[in-house]
């Protein structure tokens, strides 16, 4: 008698989407997605396009990290023409025309949920493990809001920062977790109020 063993193949793929000033990055694997922000409310129609070319009918999880227009401005437009089935957003309060429409949004979403998360809470796209390493409760401001999460598949791992400052950079090198990760998302748009050297020599992205 003899026995085949198959070695398990862990496949994610990882998109940025081209969508101006803003963020919206797309995590895939085995059939799952997660789309997390959704640019400017004028961007939307470029995340969709690039939806539409992957020929996807449904989002697992659609994450808005926090409630900033070039971030959450689209989200109407991917809710239209998409099935969502979990919607995860900052518990921070917004002002303005556009989380106000992005909440009506996510509340009218048919069969779908929607919530704030919490620190150390888990869920699977495919063969991919989302972690929320900072779930924006303690943040003073909409940028200090920001959801993070940490994006696992097999040997590789994600970092997505929303628009934080080094302020709560600080909070997560000082936090005991273990924010050592091989890609990072740059926190706001590269901007000199994050990144830093803490904060990169404590998540050494490759």
């Amino acid at each position: 008698t003899g026995t085949v063993s198959a070695q398990e193949t862990l496949s994610m793929s990882i998109s940025v989407i081209d969508c101006g000033q803003g963020d919206s990055i797309l995590i895939s694997s085995d059939g799952e997605h997660m789309l997390v922000d959704a640019a400017k409310t004028v961007n939307g129609s470029k995340v969709t396009a690039y939806l539409d070319g992957l020929k996807i009918k449904k989002l697992d999880y659609v994450v808005a990290t926090h409630p900033d227009e070039d971030h959450i401005g689209g989200m109407p437009s991917v809710y239209s023409k998409y099935q969502v089935e979990n919607s995860i957003y900052s518990p921070y309060v917004g002002s303005t025309q556009a989380y106000r429409k992005y909440m009506s949004t996510i509340k009218a979403e048919p069969n779908s949920s929607y919530k704030t998360p919490q620190n150390g809470e888990k869920w699977y796209i495919g063969d991919a493990l989302v972690e929320v390493l900072y779930d924006g409760k303690n943040g003073s401001s909409s940028n200090d809001s920001s959801i993070v999460l940490r994006v696992t598949c097999g040997q590789t791992d994600l970092m997505l920062t929303g628009d934080i400052s080094n302020k709560v950079e600080s909070l997560l090198v000082d936090s005991g977790k273990d924010i050592d990760i091989d890609i990072l998302k740059v926190a706001h748009h590269g901007s000199a109020s994050s990144s830093s050297n803490a904060f990169l020599k404590a998540a050494s992205p490759e």
